[in-house]
């Protein structure tokens, strides 16, 4: 009767297994513009997949533990065939689709190909683009503006099975008696940050999804996590669309919370390790940073650590003291400009002094440092903007790029120039130039002086010889850090 009990007893769950719901999320291959970003003689695009995306993988973390069947990929890493995604979309239920503006025409065709490979899958798109600017993406069964970690589960519950999509937080769709647009209830954005289950990394960490991961070497393509402990950002940068996608709220993880995280990652071998926030290293984080590297170091992790961050930083040296203790290798600027006419235009909330006093300080404290640069506000004529790279080159920064500035939908200039005549509505991301009467130079002007200012950059007997000479003072993992990001992005530019 036992035996018959356990027998009857395993049917059931191997029943149980057959009819878990089957998820696959894609974050597609996504060409990303290298140092232009218009259309000119400047521009290059290539698919960045040097890192595991976080946003699937939150959203696996999710489903896994509502007790999903999910499987995870990413284009930039993993090849993408036909054979691939046949392979892949076998047994599925639905399909995640990540979106951005980098990718609209990737996930377009991506949506192609599922629907000929298999019609009858059920496809939900999601993302920062979507989050922007919603609407229901052409062939997908349901789109989600927003945040999704909390309601995953919910949202695929009801795509699978059917469900009315009409409560669903930030859902866009059509019925199928109804031609029209429908929308569910509002966007719904975390704000208690702790309550959200870290990322479930294992889902891209397999040796045939991590194939693009070897910006450092193949030995650590399997070892390379990014964490983010903010999201959104209390700035207002003129050019920046960033509070649009987080419905201006900025929101952050307690220390012990982020520590936590890093204790996982530790446990489970990760040696290098990204900070993915755009501010991470800012004035108004100080103490959130403070008490994370201070962690690192009392817990003598051995992280290789890269950060991105406003050189408001500057303000207090202490932080980089810090960084260089707790194994922070290199730290990535957003100093946008040289020139404070123009710092004040964006509302960077900077100035040329700290762009100076921040690449200071990262020398002085054996810190890799690389800068963005933004050239094409309205007034800057082609005199301004080779004073302002000629200024840069004065800087001690050891990489840099030029970006020709981009009108993108949400941003407050892309408001003020739809405002004045200058963009259409559906003109979502338009490059500064006289065509639209946003600039003095044209697009692709602007577009060929990125170019040169780029190449001119590393065209400097100096350069090198300062670059050498800093070399000899930071440790052997500064070394190799700097050594592999410079390769690969004089690779992109000059092959």
């Amino acid at each position: 009767m036992i035996l018959d009990f356990l027998g009857f007893f395993s049917k059931i769950v191997v029943s149980q297994e057959f009819t878990m719901p089957q998820v696959l999320l894609i974050f597609p291959k996504s060409p990303f513009p290298i140092f232009a970003s218009s259309s000119g003689l400047g521009v290059l695009k290539k698919p960045f997949g040097f890192v595991p995306p976080l946003g699937i993988l939150y959203i696996g973390r999710a489903l896994l533990d509502a007790d999903y069947c999910v499987e995870a990929v990413d284009f930039n890493s993993t090849p993408y065939t036909e054979t691939t995604l046949r392979k892949l979309l076998a047994e599925k239920d639905a399909v995640g689709i990540t979106t951005s503006s980098f990718n609209r025409e990737d996930v377009a065709a991506l949506i192609k190909d599922i629907k000929k490979v298999k019609p009858e899958v059920k496809i939900i798109t999601g993302g920062p683009d979507i989050t922007l600017h919603p609407r229901l993406i052409e062939g997908s069964d349901l789109s989600i503006a927003g945040e999704v970690e909390k309601t995953a589960p919910e949202i695929f519950d009801a795509l699978i099975h059917g469900r009315d999509f009409s409560n669903l937080h930030g859902a866009i769709y059509k019925t199928p008696l109804s031609k029209r647009i429908l929308h569910g209830k509002e966007s719904y954005y975390e704000s208690h940050l702790d309550s959200i289950n870290f990322p479930a990394r294992e889902l891209l960490r397999a040796e045939d999804k991590s194939q693009g991961y070897s910006l450092f070497g193949n030995k650590y393509k399997t070892k390379i996590a990014t964490i983010i402990v903010t999201r959104g950002c209390p700035f207002q940068c003129r050019f920046c669309a960033h509070n649009a996608v987080t419905a201006q709220k900025y929101r952050k993880r307690s220390v012990e919370n982020c520590l936590g995280e890093l204790e996982q990652l530790h446990k489970e071998g990760y040696s290098i390790l990204g900070f993915a926030d755009d501010n991470f290293l800012s004035i108004v984080n100080r103490e959130l940073v403070k008490g994370i590297l201070k962690g690192i170091i009392e817990r003598r992790y051995e992280f290789i650590i890269i950060v991105e961050g406003r050189v408001d930083s500057a303000k207090d040296p202490e932080l980089y003291a810090l960084m260089r203790k707790a194994g922070v290798a290199g730290v990535v600027y957003g100093m946008e400009s040289m020139n404070q006419e123009v710092l004040d235009f964006y509302h960077k909330q900077t100035t040329v002094e700290l762009n100076r006093k921040a690449s200071q300080l990262a020398f002085k404290y054996g810190l890799f440092s690389i800068a963005h640069f933004i050239i094409g506000a309205p007034f800057e004529d082609e005199v301004l903007i080779n004073k302002m790279v000629k200024d840069v080159y004065s800087l001690r920064l050891d990489a840099v790029t030029f970006w020709a500035l981009e009108y993108t939908y949400g941003a407050p200039l892309w408001e003020e120039a739809k405002g004045k005549g200058l963009i259409d509505d559906f003109e979502h991301t338009v490059p500064a130039g006289c065509e639209h009467n946003l600039s003095p130079l044209s697009s692709s002007q602007l577009d060929s002086i990125c170019y040169r200012a780029f190449k001119g950059f590393y065209a400097r007997p100096s350069y090198w010889l300062k670059f050498f000479q800093k070399v000899l003072r930071f440790d052997r993992r500064t070394i190799y850090f700097m050594f592999r990001v410079l390769e690969k992005v004089l690779s992109y530019y000059f092959n």
